[in-house]
């Protein structure tokens, strides 16, 4: 609301100095209150223009803000999916590589298992593991029934004690193992001679990661040397079982 109370204060003044009778007076009125509202409108405008400025400013403030937080935010967004290619592609490499060893160990379980041979596998305390198939069929046993030490149950009573000194003697220095004995066969209830091998799978600091074992069957091998001896030595006396590992053929 403009106040003209002054300006009309202003121009009665000069009316009242001038004399010059009710013409002149409005014109005087008319050009003072001109001049004021030009006055008025103008320091309005000058706030309504710095107030326009000052949200002018603002805005252009809030929107460089607003991009320079779209582009933090765009360039997070093109490294996560950059990481996120590469664990897929390492996702991908992955199964790629479990494929292929899931592939290998089926190859090498129908090796070792088609091997005339029982091979198995140790923890480095010694603790077997594992049995190939042969194993299990010559035993005669459940599939578990031969982990840890449960196969010195199918051990000669007689080889027993020296097959597991020697045995302790390899874990404690990881030396070969190397023993001769008799292991009951679970069709017949048979002893038959084997020759047991273990050797350690060591590591580059020494350390044995496992022990990988077989036991052959030797014992028709061992009743032919044993017959040889016999025929062209007649004159020796019954030569006993455990003596024959100290022949050659």
């Amino acid at each position: 609301m403009i106040d003209f109370i002054p300006i009309l204060a202003d121009a009665a003044s000069k009316v009242e100095s001038s004399n010059t009778g009710y013409i002149t007076a409005a014109t005087a009125i008319l050009t003072a209150a001109s001049a004021g509202f030009f006055t008025w409108y103008s320091n309005k405008s000058k706030s309504r223009n710095d107030q326009f400025a000052s949200f002018m400013s603002e805005s252009e403030k809030y929107r460089k803000e607003l991009r320079e937080e779209l582009e933090k935010q765009q360039k997070k967004c093109e490294e996560d999916v950059a990481k996120l290619k590469v664990m897929v592609k390492d996702q991908d490499i992955l199964i790629q590589v479990l494929e292929e060893k899931q592939s290998l160990d089926t190859k090498y379980k129908a090796i070792v298992d088609s091997m005339p041979q029982v091979v198995w596998t140790a923890k480095p305390d010694g603790n077997v593991d594992y049995y190939n198939a042969r194993g299990y069929q010559y035993a005669g046993r459940p599939l578990n029934a031969g982990r840890d030490y449960g196969w010195s149950i199918v051990f000669h009573p007689e080889d027993l004690e020296k097959g597991l000194e020697i045995w302790r003697q390899s874990l404690t220095t990881g030396s070969t193992y190397y023993y001769p004995y008799r292991i009951k066969r679970g069709s017949d209830g048979m002893y038959r001679w084997h020759l047991g091998i273990a050797m350690p799978r060591i590591n580059e600091n020494g350390e044995v990661l496992q022990w990988i074992g077989s036991c052959t069957d030797i014992h028709d091998y061992r009743e032919a040397i044993l017959r040889r001896i016999r025929v062209t030595n007649p004159e020796f006396p019954e030569i006993p079982e455990k003596e024959i590992d100290n022949f050659s053929a």
